[in-house]
């Protein structure tokens, strides 16, 4: 794959993250709430998991580049305190079950998130691409519409003509210099940029959050 290539590769999975997300995520609930088993409802977990983090580590992302320039670090703040509260919800909603009887104590708290996720199924198809995604695919004007639409702006204004020529600078400038993931993971992406270290910070701060032992006494409860 040539650099130009895997630019286009990773816009591509940028532009419908939330929505693969979303479905990786309904295979995890439909794993666990039909799990009799310990090692079915870990599988479910880890699946869940992967859905949850393509979701959370693209929205913020999606989220600032569709929105209006006043909102965005708001938007990415709102957007934090509704994990947060999503996740109070769920606990909340399992203490409520847990004085249930039978199989509905802990399945109808799994089964709860599926909500969400036809929220999220109903509503993500009907937003708008990343400018950066639509760029990368030579749809400038496209890109350039959605760029000028959260401002009120025409599209010959300067504000939307300097954004469009920085993403389709940055674009080109990753087209010719882009690394590949094999080449991020091994630490060769240039000379001080300690790619490596930190990644290990970034998942290491959430690994240590997980590893506290909050999920493993949720399971032990139900």
């Amino acid at each position: 794959m040539t650099k130009s290539q895997q630019v286009l590769a990773h816009s591509e999975i940028d532009g419908r993250l939330d929505l693969m997300g979303s479905q990786v995520m309904s295979i995890g609930a439909i794993l666990q709430i039909s799990a009799y088993s310990t090692s079915q409802m870990i599988v479910g977990r880890i699946v869940a998991g992967l859905g949850n983090g393509l979701n959370t580590a693209t929205a913020p992302v999606w989220q600032a580049e569709t929105s209006k320039a006043a909102w965005r670090g708001k938007l990415v703040v709102v957007e934090l305190i509704l994990n947060i509260a999503g996740f109070s919800l769920s606990n909340w909603i399992t203490y409520g079950f847990s004085y249930a009887n039978g199989p509905v104590a802990c399945r109808f708290p799994l089964a709860f998130q599926f909500i969400f996720i036809f929220i999220l199924f109903g509503t993500v198809p009907w937003l708008p691409e990343s400018p950066r995604w639509l760029i990368a695919h030579d749809q400038v004007e496209e890109a350039e519409q959605i760029i000028a639409d959260p401002e009120a702006k025409d599209l010959d204004d300067a504000y939307v003509v300097t954004e469009s020529k920085e993403i389709q600078w940055a674009v080109q400038y990753e087209r010719e210099n882009g690394v590949s993931w094999a080449d991020l993971l091994k630490g060769r992406s240039g000379k001080g940029t300690a790619t490596v270290r930190r990644l290990l910070l970034g998942a290491g701060a959430e690994a240590m959050q997980q590893l506290a032992g909050i999920n493993v006494c949720w399971i032990d409860e139900m």
